[in-house]
Parts: structure tokens; C-alpha cells; sequence
């Protein structure tokens, strides 16, 4: 075979060999996709029921527990009474004639119970001389004071033990002498708290407050 036929021949089995179908073709590789956007996707766990706002989710107050009972007033005691008026002191008018002795009455009234009392009557010591006084208190420590200034005695009276005084009566009868050379006519003898000496008190608590009281004074009348 000449130069040429070779040459033809090796042209014809090459192109023989591009008409086959070649065997070591590459595979393709399934490139994978993104995940579709309709594809679930994991989320936060729902809270089930009814919507919760924000002021739902702090905690609660704690209940209330039942507020204790106010405490009761202390029971008055009943050997106490209710006193509607105040504690009265007077003097009972009198009459007589000039040189005579008289008996001036002091009278307690709506007393519901002191512990002593400490007084002033005062006079004319033109019309009066004071001779004594006696004291009708049950259990009462009881003293007559002539002070100092002219027409006044002092009349005081306690009782001890923490014991009160109940009366409602005459607590003194006073004695007076009616001067010789006195007019006929009327006097006037008062009833009074003459200084810080003189009160109407308590005991309470181991203290002693002033009661209030009203004090009345009295008329004597000199006759012929």
C-alpha cells in the first residue's frame, strides 16, 4: 500500500472512532437545593389558649390574709357610775341673833366617789368668829385651818387606803359665834378655791387630777 492509502485509512479509522458513543462520560452530581420557603421551618413554641399581654406574665399579688379583730374597749367597771353632773359643795343658809353660836352646814352632792376635797369658806370676821368644825365623813382624816387672812377657814378632808369618799350628805358642820355688837341684817358667807391648796381630787393611776365641781355659797340672817 502507497504512502496514500495508509494515509486514507488512518483518516477513516479516526473518524470511526469520534462516531462511537463515548463510555466515560461524567456523571452529573444532583447539586442540592435550597430548602423552599414553603417548607416548615422550626420555631419558638406557641402559648397556647387566649392571647397573654405583658402585665399577665408578672407575678401575682399575694392574697390578702383576714385582717386580725380590732381589740374591744376595756369593760368600764359597773361600781362605777355614770356621772351626768358635776360633784356640788354648798353651804346651808342660817339665822340667829348676835352673841349666839350657829351651826353652818356644808353639804356634798352627785358625788360618784373622791378621795378628798379641800375648801374655803370665807365671811364677814366683822359679823363672824369661826369656833370649830366637825367632820361627818365616814373614815374621813379631816382638819380645819384657820389661814391667815381674816374671814377665811380652810376645811380639808381624806381618806386613806385608796379608799373614796361617797357621801352625798353634809360632810361638815362649821361653828360660828355671831359678834355682840352686829346689826340685824342679812350676811353673806361664800364657798371658794382659794389658792392652789384647795381642790376636789381623785386618785387614778397613782396620780391625782382635780374633779370639777361647783361650789354655792350661803345667806345668814341676824335677827333682833
Amino acid at each position: 500500500m502507497n504512502r496514500f492509502g495508509k494515509s486514507l485509512a488512518v483518516a477513516l479509522g479516526v473518524l470511526c472512532l469520534l462516531a462511537l458513543p463515548c463510555g466515560c462520560e461524567k456523571k452529573q452530581t444532583a447539586t442540592p437545593s435550597a430548602p423552599s420557603s414553603d417548607a416548615p421551618s422550626a420555631s419558638a413554641p406557641s402559648i397556647q389558649g387566649s392571647e397573654v399581654g405583658s402585665e399577665d406574665l408578672a407575678p401575682s399579688a399575694p392574697a390578702l390574709s383576714p385582717s386580725a379583730p380590732l381589740p374591744s374597749s376595756p369593760e368600764k367597771d359597773p361600781s362605777t357610775p355614770v356621772v351626768t353632773e358635776a360633784i356640788t359643795f354648798s353651804l346651808g343658809n342660817i339665822a340667829g341673833a348676835a352673841g349666839e353660836e350657829i351651826t353652818l352646814p356644808l353639804h356634798i352632792e352627785n358625788n360618784y366617789g373622791i378621795a378628798g376635797y379641800s375648801l374655803t369658806v370665807t365671811y364677814d370676821p366683822e359679823v363672824l368668829t369661826f369656833v370649830s368644825c366637825q367632820n361627818k365623813v365616814p373614815g374621813g382624816f379631816a382638819t380645819t385651818n384657820s389661814v391667815a387672812t381674816p374671814g377665811q377657814v380652810r376645811v380639808m378632808c381624806t381618806v386613806m387606803g385608796g379608799n373614796k369618799i361617797t357621801l352625798n350628805d353634809v360632810c361638815d358642820l362649821l361653828t360660828f359665834k355671831i359678834n355682840d355688837a352686829v346689826n340685824a341684817g342679812t350676811y353673806s358667807l361664800d364657798l371658794i378655791i382659794a389658792d392652789k391648796a384647795d381642790s376636789v381630787y381623785r386618785v387614778e393611776d397613782g396620780s391625782m387630777p382635780d374633779v370639777d365641781c361647783t361650789l354655792a355659797g350661803a345667806t345668814l340672817t341676824v335677827h333682833c
